[in-house]
């Protein structure tokens, strides 16, 4: 079972605009200047929600390989 977190309602906000900017529009998140005067608190909450986008990808991706892989072997057996 996950343990819930208490976060405030604000690093909540700041990591969901981190995780979807990430997720939605990813050409601009790339070219994207950080903002100097946002307080660090808020910069790491987004950063946070970018760095969950890339994680669940890149699961995604692993669990995409390995069933493909899994096929191509299974397709190369006799039986």
């Amino acid at each position: 079972m996950e343990e819930e977190l208490n976060v405030s309602a604000e690093y909540k906000q700041w990591f969901n605009r981190g995780y979807n900017l990430r997720k939605s529009m990813p050409e601009i998140f790339k070219g994207m200047d950080r903002p100097k005067e946002e307080p660090s608190s808020k910069m790491r909450a987004f950063d946070a929600g970018v760095k969950e986008f890339e994680r669940e990808q890149a699961r995604i991706s692993l669990h995409q390989h390995i069933n493909s892989s899994s096929r191509n072997k299974d397709m190369g057996r006799d039986i």
